[in-house]
């Protein structure tokens, strides 16, 4: 069989067609290819399409570092943050501002938002409650009594514990193994005295039973729970101090703690 020449096929097509073939009137070897263009950039730092940056920082990266510097939990659709004492809600727009801040921080230019959506995504796969979880809980390593665990600003206080032993093995450090959105603004201190308030009570309750049934409805809304299904009604004429002992009551519990 007889081998025929490329061009000479290519240039016989060609003419057939009424058309010149490139390898007739141009040199082999002349034609270059052009390389194709690089994809477009912003220009404002954005990171690449494919969700990583061009050092190999990945959403899943960036997220690892935000949960290692912030103790987050993603519970029934809400992002909770551990405060040093408690878990506070952090509403979906400051927790986006708060990571979009985080990887500027760590990189120059700014994020694309496909990649902070992506960052936000892996942040709730690693913080994730289920929702049969309830607060207050302890989420490892206790086997201990939630209700009558009360998180004061020095520890969290063990109100069976301390009845039973004593503060001295009743208050424990702060941890976020312990899941509860509500904290106290003040110091558990058994040293304490209240000496105007008790003058108070002596004043507008002087009943030993009634400031008795005083302390305990205080106590009773002290705990996160409200197994016993009571109600408090105080009755009487103006200016004899409810609202002074409703306004206790509310510094107590704490602004934050009461609907």
């Amino acid at each position: 069989v007889a081998k025929t020449n490329t061009n000479e096929l290519r240039d016989a097509k060609c003419k057939t067609l009424g058309t010149t073939s490139v390898a007739s009137v141009v040199p082999a070897g002349a034609v270059k290819t052009t390389p194709p263009p690089a994809p477009p950039t912003s220009g404002d730092g954005d990171l690449p399409p494919s969700g990583g940056d061009d050092d190999g920082v990945q959403p899943e990266d960036v997220a690892d570092a935000f949960c290692a510097a912030h103790t987050i939990a993603y519970h029934n659709g809400l992002y909770y943050h551990w405060n040093g004492r408690c878990y506070r809600h952090w509403p979906d727009k400051h927790t986006e501002a708060r990571v979009t801040s985080f990887i500027r921080h760590e990189r120059t230019g700014k994020p694309a938002t496909h990649f902070v959506g992506n960052t936000l995504l892996n942040i709730r796969a690693q913080s994730f409650l289920d929702a049969s979880v309830e607060p207050p809980v302890w989420l490892a390593g206790h086997t201990e009594c939630t209700d009558t665990c009360i998180v004061v600003r020095n520890g969290i206080l063990n109100i069976d514990r301390l009845m039973r032993e004593g503060s001295a093995v009743a208050l424990t450090e702060h941890t976020p193994d312990f899941f509860t959105v509500n904290a106290l603004d003040f110091d558990h201190d058994p040293q304490a005295e209240c000496d105007a308030w008790l003058k108070f009570l002596d004043e507008v309750l002087p009943d030993d039973d009634l400031q008795a049934l005083m302390q305990e409805w205080f106590g009773y809304c002290l705990i996160p729970t409200q197994r016993y299904q009571k109600i408090l009604m105080m009755q009487g004429e103006g200016a004899n101090g409810k609202s002074v002992v409703c306004s206790i009551l509310k510094l107590l519990i704490g602004r934050d703690n009461c609907a």
